[in-house]
This record gives structure tokens, sequence and C-alpha cells, in this order.
């Protein structure tokens, strides 16, 4: 029993562990190619492969089980924006529940039109060592419409359910 008590704790991470880890995935998910393409190998690296994702907000609100399938729905984002340049205002980092709350802004130009689109987000992370294995994203955007337009958000939306329902078939 007090090896495992141990062992659990040489698990958790420090306060300074968890901040470097949830900027260094930000610095991921801001790393787009020339065509707007994300570097999934590189986000894949901070997640476990059983990860909780949920997005809440959407119409038909997302669910998702697997770090493959969070990839999946990262990808169909592929070529819409032509990068995203985040700014994280606050982090709110619980040492105990190795849980990370993140309260951010970023703007997205869209490749199309070059118009930019601007965000406010909340992320919450739960971590399992050093990998993250559930993640809820919150967002809000006064250019939803013209978000919505571009990337056809409800059908967006329905497909990503459908992919979710798939999988867990």
């Amino acid at each position: 029993m007090a090896e495992q008590a141990g062992e659990e704790e040489s698990k958790m991470l420090t306060r300074k562990d968890l901040e470097r880890l949830t900027r260094e995935l930000f610095d991921s998910l801001a790393d787009f190619g020339p065509n707007g393409e994300r570097n999934l190998e590189r986000i894949s690296a901070h997640f476990a492969d059983e990860l909780a994702y949920r997005i809440p907000f959407l119409p038909a609100p997302v669910e998702l089980g697997t770090r493959k399938a969070f990839l999946e729905v990262l990808a169909k984002t592929n070529g819409l924006f032509a990068a995203s340049h985040y700014k994280l205002e606050k982090l709110l980092i619980d040492e105990v529940a190795q849980t990370v709350v993140v309260e951010a802004t970023s703007l997205r130009p869209l490749r199309t039109t070059g118009a930019v689109a601007t965000f406010s987000y909340v992320f919450i992370f739960a971590f399992d060592g050093n990998l993250i294995n559930e993640m809820r994203e919150y967002v809000f955007s006064t250019d939803i419409e013209m978000i919505s337009k571009a990337m056809d958000l409800e059908s967006f939306a329905a497909r990503v359910d459908e992919q979710a329902r798939d999988a867990k078939a």
C-alpha cells in the first residue's frame, strides 16, 4: 500500500509542470502549415489515447472518447484558418486535482477571405501524468455567423456527432 501511495505521488505534476504542459499544448494548437493544416502529430503528443473531449456549445454538442476521434475533428478544420494566435489570459491551476482552467482569446484569419475572426475561450484540462485525458472547450465569438458560414457549422456538428456515434458502436 505504501508503495502504491508513493507511486501515485510521483505521478503528480507540480504547478510549474502543469503550466508548462498547457503552454506547450497551445503552442502546438497554433502551429499551422502554409495551407492552413495543423501539425496533428505535434498536437497528438499532448493527449492520452482515452480522451474525454467535449464541446458543449455547438448546435449538436460534441462528446468524443478518444484522441483519434479528437484529431479527426481537428483535421476537419484543416484549410479553414490561416493561423491561430492564442493569448492565454488566465490559468487557474489545481495541483491536487491535476487540472488547468484556461481563459484565452485568439485571432484566426480565414484562408478564403482573409477576414479575421476573434474568439474568447474557456478550456478545462485534466491531466494524468504528462498527458491530458479530459478536455472541455467553451467558445464565444462575435464573428460566429462568419465562422458558421465558412465552416458550415451545423453540418460540421452533425458530422462530428455521427462520427462520435460510429466510434461508440
